[in-house]
């Protein structure tokens, strides 16, 4: 093979690439909790219903047992049954994008097809995407 369909010489593999990974919920959970990382709210929901949590490169299905609904500040959140997402590292922050099988209620239900960190004049800040508009949330 030659160096240029090598790819880059000294170049790392991009986040989450070539991993496979399949686990459930409960095994999360049981992790999360010997690790002394407490599950609590919205979390402890997703990871109670998830029945296998699936990882191939850089994308994420979740199958959930049923439809899980919670709440996150107020607001309702519904994670479908069948539940995907890329993982990617968009300029050393986490994105969620091409999100499927999530939704938040706000008069209605708004489908969320991305979740970004972002920093804004030093604040971090969740930016959020639905099928309504985007809208951004200080942590």
């Amino acid at each position: 093979m030659s160096p240029s369909a090598s790819g880059p010489t000294g170049a790392g593999l991009p986040v989450g690439a070539n991993v496979n990974i399949n686990t459930s919920g409960a095994l999360v959970s049981q992790a999360l909790l010997e690790s002394n990382v407490a599950v609590q709210g919205p979390l402890a929901a997703l990871l109670t219903a998830a029945q296998t949590i699936t990882k191939t490169g850089t994308q994420v299905q979740i199958t959930n047992g049923q439809e899980t609904k919670t709440e996150i500040g107020g607001t309702p959140i519904r994670f479908k049954e069948a539940v995907s997402f890329d993982v990617v590292d968009d300029g050393g922050l986490p994105t969620l994008r091409n999100i499927v099988g999530v939704g938040a209620h706000k008069f209605l239900w708004l489908d969320i097809t991305e979740i970004q960190l972002k920093q804004n004049q030093g604040q971090r800040v969740i930016h959020v995407v639905t099928s309504g508009g985007s809208r951004d949330f200080v942590l």
